[in-house]
């Protein structure tokens, strides 16, 4: 008896310990302090740049693999190589709904052009989140318009590494990022964009473009 009651304790201790983790651990995107971030400045910690990063400082895009919502398995940045993309990346409904501001006058600006990409990857990193893929997607495929849903991909599973390459302050805000033709980043932008930024996005777009 003393045994297994030893055993629940350390169990539960090691629990507590990694909700509070969870919850104040910067590093690991704590919620508490992403959500005071995001009282005191909306999120946003500085604005995108007016153009694209060189090619040689760039970052390669750290591999994705999910599933589209139109079930089709999909790794990033594989589906990206001979393109510009724009990759727009959420841990939460808030995130997604500040990449809207990114998406509209990106698509609106380069719909139907033939070497352009948009991809929408929403994260789902917390245990309980991964068990229910099903019902995530089923819930996804009535919110998202079905045109688009090829390129909206679902990723389950611990996103700590691709984080730490991207260097993503904040989950509880949208992310934005330019890949080239070779998969690298060459812009990028959180939280809701600027005026400034959106014009930055579609100008840099177009350098990127030239590139080709």
């Amino acid at each position: 008896m003393l045994k297994h009651t030893g055993r629940y304790f350390r169990e539960w201790t090691t629990s507590v310990v990694s909700i509070k983790r969870f919850f104040s651990d910067k590093r690991a995107g704590g919620f508490i302090s992403d959500l005071h971030e995001l009282r005191a400045n909306k999120g946003k910690l500085s604005e995108a740049s007016d153009f694209p990063c060189s090619a040689k400082s760039a970052a390669l895009m750290p591999s994705v693999k999910g599933v589209s919502l139109s079930n089709k398995d999909i790794t990033l940045p594989d589906e990206l190589y001979g393109f510009v993309s724009l990759v727009l990346l959420s841990f939460r409904q808030l995130g997604w709904k500040m990449n809207n501001h990114y998406r509209e006058p990106f698509a609106q600006e380069y719909s139907g052009h033939a070497n352009v990409k948009i991809y929408d990857v929403s994260v789902y990193s917390y245990i309980l989140l991964r068990i229910i893929p099903g019902w995530i997607k089923r819930n996804l495929h009535r919110k998202i318009d079905k045109k688009d849903h090829d390129n909206f991909i679902c990723y389950f599973g611990s996103f700590s590494e691709q984080q730490r390459v991207l260097k993503l302050h904040n989950q509880l805000v949208g992310h934005a990022f330019l890949v080239d033709a070779r998969g690298r980043v060459r812009w990028r932008a959180h939280a809701v964009p600027t005026d400034r930024e959106v014009k930055a996005m579609i100008r840099s777009t177009r350098h990127l473009v030239a590139e080709l």
